[in-house]
C-alpha cells in the first residue's frame, strides 16, 4: 500500500469541483473500500479548530488537544478526507500532523480554485483540472434539470428542445451557469417564455466583461419580487455556512419579508418554507443537510452566488460584510468603499460616500450571522 496520497481537484468556481468530490466521496466503492470518511469545509477564512473539531464533532476545545485526538481516532485505520473550498495552503501545514501516514491506501482530496495552493501542498501530485462542458455534456445537463421526469407533449418539446440548446450553449460549459439558467425555466415551459430567456441570455454571455456574471444575474432579475429580498439576505451569512432552516425562517419572519395574500391561510412559517423551497427549486440555494423525514433541516448558497447577492446588496447603497477583512477590503475596492476592522470585538465598520449621505454601518458576526451593531447617517 502507498502512503497518503494527496488528490487535488481544481477550476473556476462553479465548473463542479465540490460535485465531483460529493461524487466520489458518496460512491459505494469508496465506502466500501475506506474505514472511515470525513468531509471538511474550509473556506477562505478558516480555523483549524473548527476544521479538525468538525471530524470530531467536538467544539470550542484548542488546536493541539484535536490534532492528537484526531490522529488518534485515525491511526491504523484507512481514511478519506475531503477538504473542500481550500484557499491557503498554510491550512495543511497546520492540520497534517492530525492525519497519520500509516502506508494504508489513506487519500485526502482537496478542492481549490488555486493550482498554486495545490501544488504548495505537494508538487508531485497530479492535478485534475476541471474543463468546461462540451456542448453536448452542457446540454445533457440541460435536458436532465430541465426536464427530469416531467411529461411534455412530443410536438412542443422539440420547439423548446431548440431554444434550450441555444441557451446551453450560452452558458459557455459552466454546470453552475446551466443548473440556475435551468432553475428559471423549468417552472415556466412555454415557447415565448424560453424565447424571452435564449434572447436575454445571449445578451448577458457577450456583453459583459465576466462572462457569467451577467447570466447570474439574470437569474436574479427574474426572481419573483418577494424572493429577491429573500435571495440577497443568504449573503449575510458566512461563506460556507450551513443555515439552520429554522432558524433561517424565525429571521425572515422577524424581519417582515414575508408577503402573504389577503386569502393566504398558510402560517407564515409555512409561507417562508415554501419561498426557501422556491429558491431550492430555482437552484439559488441548495440543501445542506435533510432530516430523517426528509425534509430540509441545513440549507446553503453557493459562494458564486453569494458574491452575486453581496454584488446586488452594494447596487442599493447599502454596505453589508461579513467580518472577514479580506472579502471587504476587496470589495471596497470595487465600490468605492472604505473598510476598517474593529479587532477589539471582531467588528467591522464600513463607511461609504453615497449621493446624499455618508453611512456607516457596524456589523458583528454572532453564529455565523451579520448582526447590525450600529447604523449611523452623517
Amino acid at each position: 500500500m502507498s502512503r497518503v496520497q494527496i488528490i487535488p481537484i481544481t477550476g473556476m468556481g462553479g465548473i463542479g469541483k465540490t460535485t465531483l468530490a460529493r461524487n466520489v466521496y458518496e460512491d459505494n466503492s469508496t465506502v466500501n473500500f475506506f474505514d472511515t470518511r470525513h468531509w471538511v469545509t474550509i473556506s477562505q477564512e478558516y480555523s483549524v479548530p473548527d476544521i479538525l473539531g468538525s471530524i470530531l464533532y467536538v467544539k470550542g476545545a484548542e488546536a493541539e488537544f484535536l490534532i492528537e485526538r484526531v490522529y488518534k481516532s485515525l491511526k491504523g485505520r484507512r481514511y478519506l478526507i475531503v477538504m473542500d473550498d481550500m484557499w491557503h495552503s498554510e491550512v495543511w501545514v497546520k492540520v497534517r500532523r492530525a492525519f497519520p501516514d500509516d502506508f494504508n491506501g489513506s487519500r485526502v482530496i482537496i478542492t481549490t480554485r488555486l493550482s498554486e495552493v495545490a501544488l504548495d501542498i505537494d508538487s508531485n501530485s497530479r492535478l485534475h483540472r476541471m474543463q468546461h462542458f462540451y456542448e453536448d455534456q452542457s446540454w445533457a445537463l440541460f435536458r436532465s434539470k430541465a426536464f427530469g421526469n416531467d411529461y411534455c407533449p412530443p410536438r412542443h418539446m422539440e420547439e423548446i428542445s431548440e431554444i434550450g440548446k441555444s441557451i446551453a450553449s450560452n452558458c459557455k460549459g459552466l454546470p453552475l451557469a446551466t443548473v440556475v439558467i435551468t432553475g428559471m425555466l423549468k417552472a415556466n415551459k412555454t415557447r415565448e417564455y424560453w424565447e424571452n430567456i435564449a434572447e436575454n441570455v445571449n445578451v448577458a454571455s457577450t456583453i459583459n466583461d465576466d462572462r457569467y456574471s451577467g447570466i447570474f444575474s439574470l437569474s436574479y432579475s427574474n426572481l419573483p419580487r418577494h424572493l429577491k429580498s429573500c435571495f440577497l439576505y443568504m449573503g449575510f451569512f458566512a461563506e460556507d455556512y450551513e443555515t439552520p432552516v429554522k432558524k433561517l425562517i424565525k429571521l425572515w419572519v422577524a424581519d417582515e419579508f414575508l408577503e402573504p395574500s389577503s386569502s393566504e391561510s398558510k402560517s407564515l412559517e409555512e409561507l417562508a418554507e415554501e419561498y426557501i423551497e422556491d429558491l431550492v427549486e430555482r437552484s439559488l440555494v441548495l440543501v445542506a443537510r435533510k432530516r430523517s423525514n426528509g425534509r430540509m433541516r441545513h440549507c446553503k448558497i453557493h459562494d458564486v452566488l453569494r458574491d452575486l447577492s453581496i454584488t446586488k446588496v452594494l447596487s442599493r447603497g447599502f454596505w453589508v460584510f461579513p467580518a472577514f477583512l479580506g472579502l471587504v477590503r476587496r470589495l471596497a475596492r470595487c465600490s468605492g468603499v472604505a473598510a476598517e476592522r474593529c479587532l477589539s470585538s471582531g467588528a467591522v465598520v464600513i463607511s461609504g460616500l453615497t449621493t446624499d449621505a455618508v453611512r456607516i454601518i457596524v456589523l458583528e458576526f454572532r453564529a455565523g450571522i451579520a448582526c447590525l451593531v450600529e447604523l449611523r447617517l452623517d
